[in-house]
């Protein structure tokens, strides 16, 4: 999504521009572009990047296709941890990500949190909401400005867990 809307950008025409933000000559992109359709103000922004968005695009897939991909399954199936018993605790990541207003990043990386630890360690269905809640804790201290405390995160459990229990 975010590389098709800078792609989206490219076609930004550079004479638009402060001429401290036009491509450098040389550059592939072409100044007979047609200007965006609405005035935005992230569009100067966009435009800059625009032409890196390729060799950006490029390295993320590339460190993206490097990533162990985790598969708790394995790993839960003596626990009785399920696939749908994740899905009810990303539903409910989410619920409380949108209740904070957190970044996306945090959501993104409070669910590879908890997938990867499912993956090597066995928890069982009593401590499930607790690993999410701690991933989400975490990603939130990695990502956020003003990261939730633990007590309110242990409030939204609806006091199942203390303060004690997610640091």
């Amino acid at each position: 999504v975010a590389c098709s809307s800078l792609a989206s950008a490219a076609s930004t025409s550079s004479t638009a521009l402060p001429s401290t933000l036009r491509p450098r000559s040389g550059s592939a992109r072409s100044s007979a572009a047609s200007p965006p359709a609405r005035c935005d103000p992230e569009a100067e922004n966009n435009a800059t990047v625009a032409e890196y968005l390729p060799d950006i695009c490029d390295e993320l897939f590339r460190k993206e296709s490097g990533m162990a991909k985790p598969d708790f399954t394995v790993t839960q199936a003596k626990s009785k941890v399920n696939t749908k018993m994740r899905a009810i605790l990303v539903d409910w990541l989410v619920e409380v990500h949108t209740k904070y207003h957190m970044r996306q990043e945090t959501l993104f990386l409070t669910v590879n949190l908890v997938d990867r630890y499912l993956s090597c360690v066995p928890v069982g269905i009593k401590r499930l909401q607790l690993v999410g809640v701690v991933a989400l804790f975490i990603a939130a201290k990695f990502e956020e400005i003003d990261p939730p405390s633990a007590e309110s995160l242990a409030y939204i459990t609806d006091n199942a867990y203390s303060e004690d229990h997610i640091f």
